[in-house]
């Protein structure tokens, strides 16, 4: 256990590296899944041997006011379900993301702020 803010990025390398398993699943702390999330991602590693990453889809809640119309409006949370536009996107939003661990070398980079920011998309 890290007992000080590496920043996200070094905080999910950090359980890469400690996990014994295949694949890990990064899931935000808002993030509700659905029962069968697990068994999503089993058929997607069955279908998909050779990836590195996995990008589940987020829902976002609908839009309850003018600033998170502007939002939805404004195309920013498409991140959120690239998976429904591509089988396998090059990148995703660690909201929902499946990661090859023990067998893979590749990490998140942790060039970025401790706060976030970008850490997602620099596997």
């Amino acid at each position: 256990v890290v007992h000080r803010n590496v920043g996200a990025s070094e905080a999910r390398n950090i359980g890469l590296f400690s996990s014994s398993a295949d694949w890990v699943l990064f899931l935000d702390d808002d993030v509700v899944p659905n029962n069968d999330v697990i068994r999503a991602y089993a058929r997607a590693i069955r279908r998909h041997p050779e990836a590195l990453i996995l990008v589940g889809t987020t829902n976002l809640p609908p839009p309850t006011n003018i600033w998170t119309r502007g939002v939805v409006t404004s195309g920013v949370t498409s991140f959120y379900d690239i998976a429904r536009r591509s089988p396998l996107p090059p990148w995703g939003v660690t909201a929902n993301l499946c990661v090859r661990a023990r067998t893979e070398t590749r990490r998140f980079d942790p060039i970025y702020p401790r706060t976030g920011g970008g850490e997602d998309v620099a596997f």
